[in-house]
Formats: C-alpha cells, structure tokens, sequence
C-alpha cells in the first residue's frame, strides 16, 4: 500500500508541474501533431491544434497551416516560420481576424505563395503580436 502512496503522489508533483507551467510564461503547444516538424514556437498566443493543408496542385507541398488558439488574437499580427534546423524555409503572414467564439478560434496561414515542400521543414514558429 505504502508503494502506491509513493507512486501516486509522484504523478500528482509530476500532474502539478505540468499544470504549474500552464500560469507561467511559456508557451504552450499540443505534442502529439506530427507533420513534418520537430519543434513547435508559438509567442502571443495559446495554440491547441494544428492543421496542415497540403496544396492543391501538388499534395507534397503545404497549401495552409492553420493554429487552432484559445487566445483571441483579433487585432493583432501574425506570421509563420518554417525552418530546417536553423536555416528559414519559408516565412509568410496568417490570417487572425476569424472569429473567436466558445474560446477558440483559427489562425490561417496562407503558405500558396512559394508553398513549401512538407519534407524541407523540421520546425514550426508562430509569432502573434500586439
């Protein structure tokens, strides 16, 4: 009995730093997307889903990245950076004047214009400012 004590108690210090971070300043991610990244940088904005759109004429390139946010970012400005290491892919600006209702909305970000190819990208930045 004393061992589940023990055990519980570690995943409760464990649930309680997890959720801890959540009231500081850092940036707060979904871990479990994978499309072609390994990495996620959002600033200015809780994001809790992303969604990649492949493009229309070539299905191995990125036609839209859309953030799901829990954060109204009506009025403010965003863009996306993708990056192969520490080399930038692509940058481009997002769309945040969707509405914000039931404590969501979407950032669309428009990648049509040079569409990048999903494989020359491992990292994901959001940047959404006042």
């Amino acid at each position: 009995m004393r061992r589940s004590h023990v055990v519980l108690t570690g995943i409760a210090v464990a649930g309680a730093a997890v959720t801890g971070s959540a009231f500081t300043a850092a940036n707060v991610m979904p871990s479990t997307t994978v499309a072609g990244y390994g990495q996620t940088s959002v600033t200015g904005a809780t994001v809790t889903d992303i969604d990649f759109l492949a493009y229309t004429s070539d299905h191995t390139d990125v036609g839209t990245i859309t953030f799901n946010s829990s954060t109204n970012v009506n009025g403010k400005t965003a863009s996306v950076t993708l990056k192969q290491g520490t080399t930038v892919v692509a940058t481009f600006d997002c769309d945040e004047s969707g509405t914000y209702a039931a404590g969501t909305m979407d950032i669309v970000c428009d990648a049509t214009s040079t569409h990048p190819d999903f494989d020359a990208f491992n990292y994901v930045g959001l940047t959404v400012l006042d």
